[in-house]
């Protein structure tokens, strides 16, 4: 190459390298850099000379046509950008509605996922144990690092895969997986995954120990997961049922102890718990009723689980634990049984005296919603019988060396508790053989004697009207064999007859107060001790007697004129009237 050619290219190409920095600065592209190059190899072009000559005239038209192509990059680029961003804002819309199909089969690709994990691992394994020797030294370490130990069911599957004649020599690699499983309580065990380490637990190609048995028992029954804790029962069962059971062993009844305890406390922090405690309850002894076929001839075992039961239950509300009753009557009798030995000890403590609590505690153990005690269980007679025998201790209305007439008083006051009891339906036997009812029965029988005998005192009767006819008809004919003693009629004359005898009483007193002066009438004074005496001894004045044709005596002859004036006086609102002579 000449001189003038090499002048003329060193000058290209510090034109070009000015023009790559102008680009650079305004972000042009380098394309123009190469178009002035090939421009100075124009023959056209002028000499070194002639460039120099004229380098002002040529400067400014090379300018002119740097700051057109500047321009125009300028344009390039920012249609080049407008396209890139429409390009951008397709492909996110495209990549939205390939995230909305992804996200409706995220679940299927994670278990394919995992299906291929298991496929991949479990060929490993296989190709493993298919070039392996059972005396290869580095045998049991390469299937240690293959072996899974993140979840139950790919464990068992790999398992699985293991060829008979190998399994003794991985056994103990597989067994330490598993418990290494049941140690993590971070490992959310589901349905399939806690079938699955049941499934491994229960291997006998895996030759579990007692101590390592009873380890993984402890670890499932120190569990929060529920479905974890749901395989305890079928471990339990294969224990009882292997050569586990003729070991002896201390550790067992506290395992049982401690599952059922986290198992009840799950139970309590679920929605169960939060909405009815009396749902919690049932719930429990529920949980227990189905394990008792298991440990239920193990009497230290049952008996713990029954004292974690009852100190839970304890600590509910007593209506939440009465209203029970009667589905926990369906369990199993030991469980009834203890039940009902809970409640019969918390109604003694709590049960004072008959009053509108202790009807609600009955009606609730017999599972009632009216006032119809229908008792439906051997549970709930004997919880009723229960109550009846606290009572009859506490003797506050039936007492030794009372009046009758005062004893049928408080029995009265007690009506609607007694016609509950004699009302009863259902399982009665034991309850109307119960000494306490029977003992009540005779006393209102005897006392119904006394009624129709016209035996009863004036007083006496007097408070017993106080109550409605309706219901002392149905208080004296309380009967197991439901026979009439006494009719409404005979009550409604009772009633009539000690109503004329107080009437006549208040008459004859009037008569004398009011109308016979004692500067008028000399004698009026005994007529009026006489009426104050019988007042005062109406409890010794019995009804047949106040009936009798004399009773009256010296007031005989004052009755007529006693009627009048107390019609009169009550007529003229109370004033006094003298009368001078009594007729």
């Amino acid at each position: 190459m000449s001189s003038e050619n090499q002048s003329s290219s060193g000058n290209a190409e510090g034109s070009g390298t000015l023009i790559h920095q102008e680009q650079s600065e305004g972000t042009l592209n380098l394309d123009v850099g190469s178009t002035d190059t090939n421009k100075l190899h124009d023959p056209q072009q002028p000499s070194q000379s002639d460039s120099i000559t004229n380098a002002e005239p040529d400067t400014s038209d090379k300018s002119k046509d740097d700051e057109k192509d500047k321009g125009e990059s300028v344009d390039k680029k920012k249609k080049g950008k407008d396209a890139e961003k429409d390009k951008n804002e397709s492909v996110d819309k495209k990549k939205k509605v390939k995230d909305a199909e992804n996200e409706s089969s995220s679940n299927d690709s994670k278990k394919n996922k995992n299906e291929l994990n298991m496929r991949e691992d479990g060929n490993d394994l296989m190709n493993e144990t298919a070039k392996t020797q059972a005396n290869d030294t580095h045998f049991r370490p390469r299937v240690d690092k293959l072996v899974s130990s993140s979840r139950a069911t790919l464990l068992a599957n790999q398992f699985s895969l293991i060829p008979e004649e190998l399994c003794v020599e991985v056994a103990e690699i597989f067994k330490a997986k598993a418990l290494l499983l049941l140690k993590h309580r971070s490992i959310e065990w589901d349905k399939n995954n806690s079938e699955a380490i049941l499934q491994i637990l229960k291997d006998p190609q895996l030759d579990w120990s007692k101590d390592e048995f009873l380890e993984a028992m402890g670890r499932v029954s120190q569990s929060s997961k529920h479905n974890l804790l749901l395989t305890f029962p079928p471990l339990l069962n294969y224990w009882f049922d292997s050569r586990f059971k003729t070991l002896k062993t201390n550790k067992l009844p506290e395992i049982c102890r401690n599952w059922y305890f986290h198992l009840i406390e799950l139970i309590n922090g679920s929605d169960l718990h939060d909405s009815n405690d009396s749902k919690f309850i049932f719930a429990i002894y529920k949980n227990l009723s189905d394990i008792f076929p298991i440990v239920g001839k193990y009497e230290n075992i049952f008996n713990d689980m029954l004292k974690v039961t009852v100190d839970h239950v304890m600590n509910c509300a007593v209506s939440d634990i009465l209203s029970v009753t009667p589905q926990i009557a369906t369990l199993e009798k030991e469980i009834s049984v203890s039940y009902g030995e809970m409640v019969k000890t918390m109604l003694r403590k709590s049960v004072h005296k008959i009053d509108n609590n202790l009807i609600k505690i009955l009606l609730q153990v017999c599972g009632c919603d009216n006032e119809i005690l229908d008792i439906q269980s051997a549970l709930s007679e004997d919880i009723v019988c229960s109550v009846m025998t606290n009572l009859e201790a506490k003797g506050d209305i039936v007492k030794d060396h009372t009046k009758l007439s005062t004893t049928i008083l408080n029995l009265l006051n007690t009506f609607r508790f007694w016609r509950l009891i004699f009302n009863a339906t259902g399982r009665v036997e034991k309850l109307y053989s119960h000494p306490y009812v029977k003992q009540v029965q005779r006393y209102i029988h005897e006392f119904a004697k006394v009624m129709i005998g016209e035996d009863i005192t004036l007083r006496s009767l007097n408070e017993i009207l106080k109550y409605d006819t309706d219901i002392l008809h149905q208080f004296f004919n309380f009967s197991i064999n439901n026979k009439e003693v006494i009719s409404k009629d005979l009550i409604k004359k009772h009633r009539k007859d000690c109503h004329g005898y107080l009437l006549r009483m208040d008459q004859l007193r009037t008569f004398y107060d009011r109308f016979c002066p004692i500067d008028k009438v000399k004698d009026v004074q005994k007529f009026l001790d006489d009426i104050t005496n019988r007042n005062n001894n109406l409890e010794y004045l019995a009804l047949k007697d106040a009936l009798s044709d004399n009773h009256w005596g010296i007031h005989k002859k004052n009755m007529n004129s006693s009627r009048r004036a107390h019609r009169i006086a009550n007529s003229h609102g109370g004033r006094k009237f003298r009368f001078k002579t009594i007729a």
